[in-house]
């Protein structure tokens, strides 16, 4: 994909027409955005795809979000809508301060970026737009793949951004910024400088003004298209992991549509496979930001019977040789009269009651849905059946023990973490605890017999 130096015989509008036309970047757009912060990156961008967008009769929009963290940032808003203007583009400005997302967890990088997504997103849904090109160019690459290297990345983190991904393009790939500079002077096209970009306490800008520099010093000018080109093949690599990682998931999924794991088979796969597994499957249940190299590893070396906490209302669990994602509430919902002859719900969680016929049990442990109890209905001696949230003093008779144990040891045994004990449900008869699902039912209204009459009751999300 990237080049070590634009041949001769070739103008960079051709370079980029090329690229965009192997990669198919315009195939079906009507209408695009283009994002354009005024630097000279996402200048060169624009002139570069105007012509091209003309040609394939593609309606043009320049996106400029202005995060209110520089004195001067209103000018560069200011001078991009009179570039609109002056070439006759529609054009959406707007300003959304960064420092008033800041969190604990972000920096002011990840909180721009995050604001930048959310504009993007509503451009993309409000003018319809079929795909949004951004300004990133080899240099981009080369830098990123420093960085995260320096991080300890994998071959995912490593690789590059794709030329379209996600409703985003990238047609500059291939050429850098040197050669983006060089060509606006030739075509006297102006940009605008953002000072913050010699901030070299920033790392990304102390890796493009200090360490790349000393690097082509001392190894030469390919330095920058050598990273480019491993990034490249890194990306093929890491394709072709992901489609086997994808298979092996799918092939390690239970078959009953939870998303569960058989750890046997998981484990037969190659390590690099194993973790990448982990790392789609975590994805797979919304939590991607516990998806790093330190959690799957937690993760791998879990055995039968641990507990690994994820965040403050998830964890994983291994029981008998599956692994399990579990998401507990962290609040505690309303006490609630169970139907016991349909569904009810409490908080997250789907209660279902039917008529049955003996024995049926199936706990992966508390917290862990779906779970099946099934209990002697006549024991409820026409009380109603009412499932609410622990309570100071709980205590039940688990099934099989003939004294009573505190709720809260049962918890401490499980292995329930504090935090999320007040989202646990438990389902009582009166002053009498019935059941805690995932644990064992009371005994007194456990049922004694295969071909007794039961209530069936099932705990899903």
């Amino acid at each position: 994909m990237y080049q070590k130096e634009l041949k001769a015989a070739d103008t960079l509008e051709e370079t980029v027409q090329h690229f965009v036309e192997k990669e198919g970047l315009l195939a079906g757009v009507k209408r695009l955005g283009v994002a354009v912060s005024g630097g000279a990156d996402s200048i060169a961008l624009f002139h570069l795809l105007a012509p091209l967008c003309k040609k394939n009769k593609i309606e043009l929009f320049l996106l400029h979000l202005d995060h209110g963290l520089r004195r001067d940032s209103a000018q560069d808003a200011k001078w991009v809508k009179a570039l609109a203007k002056k070439v006759g583009v529609q054009c959406v400005v707007e300003r959304h301060e960064v420092t008033a997302h800041l969190t604990e967890a972000l920096s002011v990088e990840m909180a721009a970026r995050e604001v930048r997504q959310k504009f993007f997103e509503s451009c993309r849904m409000q003018y319809k737009l079929d795909a949004i090109a951004t300004g990133h160019q080899a240099d981009d690459v080369a830098e990123t793949l420093l960085l995260r290297l320096m991080r300890g990345a994998g071959v995912t983190g490593l690789a590059p951004l794709k030329p379209r991904s996600r409703g985003f393009i990238r047609p500059l790939l291939p050429v850098s910024g040197a050669v983006l500079r060089d060509w606006l002077k030739q075509k006297k096209k102006s940009w605008r400088e953002d000072q913050t970009n010699m901030d070299v306490t920033i790392p990304r800008n102390r890796v493009r003004h200090e360490t790349l520099p000393l690097l082509e010093e001392q190894f030469g000018r390919a330095v920058r298209s050598n990273l480019c080109r491993s990034a490249d093949i890194l990306r093929e690599e890491d394709s072709f992991l992901e489609e086997l990682s994808q298979a092996v998931l799918s092939e390690c999924l239970l078959s009953d549509g939870e998303n569960a794991l058989d750890v046997n088979r998981l484990q037969t796969a190659p390590l690099a496979v194993q973790r990448r597994v982990l790392r789609l499957w975590l994805w797979r249940a919304e939590i991607p930001l516990e998806s790093g190299f330190d959690s799957v590893e937690r993760l791998r070396a879990l055995e039968d019977g641990d507990k690994e906490q994820l965040t403050d209302n998830v964890y994983v669990i291994v029981q008998k040789g599956v692994l399990r994602i579990i998401q507990v509430s962290l609040f505690q919902s309303p006490p609630k009269k169970v139907n016991l002859r349909g569904k009810t719900c409490w908080g997250e969680l789907l209660i279902t009651c039917k008529a049955s016929k003996g024995i049926e049990s199936a706990a992966q442990g508390i917290g862990a849905y779906p779970s099946v109890c099934t209990i002697n209905a006549k024991a409820l001696n026409d009380q109603p059946l009412v499932v609410r949230g622990r309570q100071p003093g709980d205590r039940m008779v688990p099934y099989g023990m003939k004294g009573t144990k505190k709720v809260q040891d049962i918890f401490v045994d499980e292995k329930v973490p504090e935090h999320t004990r007040d989202g646990i449900p438990i389902l009582v008869c009166g002053d009498e605890i019935v059941w805690i699902p995932g644990y064992r039912i009371a005994d007194r209204f456990a049922v004694r017999s295969n071909h007794a009459k039961s209530l069936r009751i099932e705990v899903a999300r």
